[in-house]
């Protein structure tokens, strides 16, 4: 497994698909988030308004997501077991 690092170095992808592991508020609690990019403000087709969201990293919990502004360090999700049981 790699070793944490600045979470300045972590790659900004803008791809959902792409997860890290991130340290946040200063707790060695780790969150799986995705990079986000900057949105303006838009409504969709259906007339639904969708606020302006800033760039960074957003922690995502069920369907909604939130903005983990303090995070300090970052590393790859680890690889899964080769065959699913830890062997």
């Amino acid at each position: 497994m790699s070793e944490w690092q600045p979470i300045e170095t972590a790659p900004k992808t803008n791809e959902d698909a792409v997860h890290y592991i991130l340290i946040t508020d200063g707790v060695c609690l780790p969150s799986i988030v995705s990079w986000r990019a900057q949105r303006e403000a838009y409504a969709d087709r259906f007339g639904t308004l969708h606020l302006q969201r800033p760039a960074g990293w957003f922690e995502s919990i069920g369907i909604r997501s939130r903005l983990c502004a303090s995070a300090t360090h970052w590393m790859p999700l680890p690889q899964p077991p080769a065959n699913g049981n830890g062997e």
